[in-house]
């Protein structure tokens, strides 16, 4: 194979930086292409969402999370401690500046198999 021209150095970064800049300009076309389609998307869930369900402003009813309460008083005050210890220990503060006001339980996102499997890891 001949080649009729030799390719220098500052060829060969000419054509590196023209084909970087070609790839940053498709990622970018593809990321906005995308979000455009995300977009459109939302657009029209919340256009059927209105057109099925009209909101009436007499029968609106604002829900409040429920919040789990235990009878046991003893169970609580333990909880308190704990979390109130761990704290201070993470901020290195002594545990009579923390006071702790309110404890809300957050439901489990993680899949059953997953806290599963991080329980045997943690056990081996």
């Amino acid at each position: 194979m001949v080649f009729p021209e030799i390719i220098t150095v500052n060829d060969s970064l000419i054509i590196t930086a023209f084909s970087m800049l070609l790839v940053f300009a498709a990622l970018i076309i593809l990321s906005f292409t995308i979000d455009g389609f995300r977009l459109i998307t939302n657009n029209l869930e919340k256009k059927n969402k209105s057109k099925t369900e009209p909101i009436d402003e007499a029968n609106k009813q604002v829900t409040s999370p429920i919040v789990e309460k235990t009878t046991n008083q003893e169970e609580d005050t333990e909880l308190i401690a704990v979390i109130t210890a761990s704290i201070a220990a993470m901020l290195s503060k002594p545990a009579n500046n923390i006071v702790v006001k309110n404890i809300i339980r957050i439901p489990q996102t993680t899949p059953v198999w997953g806290s599963i499997s991080r329980q045997e890891m943690i056990n081996k």
